[in-house]
């Protein structure tokens, strides 16, 4: 069905029997329940909480009892969170934000050269996110201080020299 079908089929509909439709579809539906929500109450700290909670447990999954962050579930997350339309600046941080906490888990972990490339585009996403809203005046010395303190060890070059090469570059 497209969108074009929808609107026609919503036009034939009276304002009360509208309302009906609405509150079914709110009782229905998980993704319409919270969207619905924050339309009703825009909550812009607190939607930025939830999500960054997300985020922070997407971060710290294990998988056979190593660290197993997936970057695709990640991007999923803040795609999730620019559909409720919170503003650039709210999107721009929590795609700044998930970055600094890969550079503070490469501090504690391995980082293999798979997650440091998935890590590196996310990285490049949130670059180009970023530099057309003027954003990078507040996050380019906080970029470059947590690459910067990724440990200089052989085994952690890899993804420390990406990150500097895609800040370099942008």
């Amino acid at each position: 069905m497209s969108k074009t079908t929808v609107r026609k089929a919503l036009q034939g509909l009276e304002a009360d029997e509208l309302r009906e439709l609405i509150l079914d579809v709110y009782a229905r539906s998980k993704d319409a329940h919270a969207l619905l929500d924050f339309y009703a109450v825009p909550d812009i700290p607190k939607l930025y909480e939830a999500f960054e909670a997300r985020i922070d447990k997407e971060m710290t999954r294990r998988k056979r009892r190593m660290p197993a962050p997936r970057v695709a579930e990640i991007k999923r997350i803040v795609k999730d969170f620019a559909r409720y339309e919170p503003g650039d600046e709210d999107v721009g941080r929590l795609m700044a934000e998930t970055v600094l906490k890969f550079c503070l888990f490469a501090h504690e972990h391995y980082v293999d050269d798979r997650l440091a490339e998935q890590v590196n585009a996310f990285f490049d996403l949130t670059l180009q996110y970023l530099i057309p809203r003027r954003m990078m005046a507040e996050y380019a010395p906080r970029f470059m201080k947590e690459i910067a303190s990724i440990r200089p060890l052989d085994k952690y070059n890899y993804f420390r020299n990406l990150l500097e090469r895609t800040l370099e570059n942008s």
